[in-house]
């Protein structure tokens, strides 16, 4: 009979720290199980203490800052406005690990539902969040061009715009061609004339992200990629990139959510080609600016390294959509105005 094969040392560190997390706040759990499946830059645990269960997580990397201010923030502002989320039970720093411990949410994941109205509610919920007022908002949540939105979303885009030089290093990275520069430039010349509204971003309004429960509106989950940017066309971004890489959400799911936002694919494509454009660029440009020996994720950014930029695809292949009319009839940006106090994260 073949030996019994050792645990993974490193899952045993993880669950230790778990234990050692619950144990500084009383939790006294006879049980801690791994929660598979969720969280790229968080090891996800729960704890279960007697009745009750508390779900304790922290940084994979330990050489991240605490960021846990800005999830504790978010998460708050959502229960005040009357979205369903996981209440906070604090947070801090153990063996020099950041940590959030939150109250666990029974239910079934979203993802595993093909119900279309997981997308309604999606769509409810980003547009809830676009009208939260940001000005208490922790530093983090604001992008390195400061907390004025409208002064940082101009900053932002001459600063990408004065990056577009025959030298411009990212060419020499192979990130794009010389030749690309044109159409660079004159994408963010109609974003600085688009009026955007700006706003809280949830930042990955996917089905994953919600717990289903019988009888009652869908707990919204995971705000580690919480950000603030253009709204409501921040919300579809990571969405229309993973449709374009994998092809999910499927395109009446991305059509059916950007109804729900009050966007269409086809009267937005080019606005949105824009941002996923500035996105790119941007990308690379801050890791070249604040971290030179790294990159940042794109669903991250900045806070974790990745590989070595790849040339920037023909995003106009992700727009492959059937193309749907809003039923509200016309674009929210011509109707709403930007919320005050609004702001954008480091995009």
């Amino acid at each position: 009979m073949p030996p019994d094969r050792p645990r993974d040392t490193s899952a045993a560190r993880d669950e230790s720290l778990a234990g050692v997390i619950a144990d500084l706040h009383g939790l006294r759990p006879n049980a801690i199980t791994r929660v598979e499946g969720h969280g790229s830059v968080n090891h996800v645990f729960v704890a279960s203490s007697g009745p009750e269960r508390f779900v304790i997580r922290f940084a994979r990397d330990a050489r991240r800052k605490d960021e846990y201010e800005i999830e504790a923030w978010c998460l708050a502002q959502a229960a005040a406005h009357g979205i369903p989320s996981p209440a906070v039970v604090t947070r801090g720093t153990a063996k020099g690990v950041p940590y959030l411990i939150q109250t666990f949410v029974p239910g079934a994941s979203g993802a595993a539902s093909g119900g279309a109205d997981r997308w309604t509610w999606l769509a409810r919920y980003a547009r809830t969040l676009h009208r939260v007022d940001v000005t208490s908002a922790p530093e983090g949540l604001f992008s390195r061009f400061g907390r004025d939105l409208p002064a940082g979303w101009s900053a932002h885009l001459e600063y990408n715009v004065e990056q577009l030089t025959p030298t411009d290093p990212l060419i020499r990275l192979g990130v794009y061609p010389l030749a690309r520069q044109g159409q660079f430039r004159s994408a963010f010349h109609r974003l600085a004339l688009t009026p955007l509204n700006l706003g809280l971003l949830h930042g990955d309004l996917s089905p994953r992200n919600l717990i289903l429960q019988p009888d009652a509106p869908p707990v919204l989950l995971d705000w580690g990629t919480a950000a603030t940017g253009p709204v409501p066309h921040g919300e579809l971004l990571s969405l229309l990139r993973t449709h374009h890489a994998t092809g999910e959400p499927t395109a009446d799911d991305l059509s059916r959510f950007a109804e729900g936002l009050d966007l269409s694919l086809t009267d937005d494509r080019e606005t949105l080609l824009d941002l996923l454009t500035l996105g790119a660029l941007d990308l690379v440009r801050w890791a070249i600016d604040y971290r030179p020996t790294t990159r940042p994720r794109r669903r991250d950014r900045p806070r974790l390294s990745v590989p070595p930029p790849k040339p920037i695809p023909d995003l106009a292949k992700t727009f492959t959509a059937r193309p749907h009319t809003s039923p509200r009839g016309g674009n929210l940006r011509a109707r709403r105005p930007a919320p005050s106090g609004a702001s954008f994260r480091r995009v």
